[in-house]
């Protein structure tokens, strides 16, 4: 299991890079960004990035440590609505172990079927917002969408789908400057989901006990 000091594992977790703020707060200093300003954020995370993906799991010898950590890729790109004549932006997901949500459900035929669901990936549109704080250098509200799935439960299959939430504090990303023990500094983008309801042939279910977050780390360069 690893830990990473930057990432606290609670909900709206805004000390990433040492928010001091959630989004939003300080109406009065909060404004949208022009189109070029979105663009110029984009140009600073656009493309694919190799990293970490980070996630509650239980270890029975270590009741402290209560994440875990696998490889995982993500790719930021842009496509243009024609229908509103504006660019946007989208964010793929790939290796996300959605097995986990079946710690968070109660025991039954459901649960024990989740716990055995391969990666999925997760496709999301986002918008990059302003951040009244020095040390960030983009921030982006991220709108995934449903993760789907088969279950097979009370002896026939059945439509899955495991929601998050969108456009808030719950799902966002940033880049910013971050120091390691080192003290080798580096550019890095930090993001996570969380995963906050679960339907079952196009309905809502209970089965889903706790919001589930799920973090993202990749490193975009080291500074001198």
């Amino acid at each position: 299991m690893n830990k990473l000091k930057l990432i606290s594992m609670a909900l709206c977790a805004m000390a990433l890079f040492g928010f001091n703020s959630c989004l939003g707060s300080d109406d009065d200093n909060y404004r949208e960004l022009t189109a070029e300003e979105k663009e110029e954020q984009y140009l600073m995370v656009g493309g694919s990035h190799m990293g970490k993906v980070i996630f509650p799991a239980k270890n029975e010898t270590n009741p402290q440590d209560q994440t875990d950590t696998l490889d995982c890729r993500f790719y930021i790109g842009k496509d243009y609505d024609t229908e509103n004549m504006k660019t946007v932006y989208t964010l793929t997901i790939s290796k996300i172990p959605i097995k986990v949500i079946g710690n968070y459900m109660g025991y039954g035929e459901q649960r024990d079927q989740m716990l055995t669901k391969e990666d999925v990936t997760l496709n999301c549109d986002m918008d990059f917002v302003y951040i009244d704080d020095a040390t960030i250098d983009a921030a982006w509200l991220i709108n995934p969408y449903p993760a789907e799935m088969n279950l097979n439960y009370n002896g026939k299959d059945h439509k899955v789908q495991v929601y998050f939430f969108g456009n808030a504090t719950n799902s966002m990303g940033a880049i910013g400057t971050v120091t390691n023990k080192d003290g080798v500094k580096k550019k890095q983008i930090q993001m996570w989901v969380t995963a906050a309801a679960i339907y079952a042939d196009e309905k809502q279910t209970s089965w889903l006990n706790s919001y589930v977050q799920f973090y993202f780390v990749a490193d975009v360069a080291t500074l001198d």
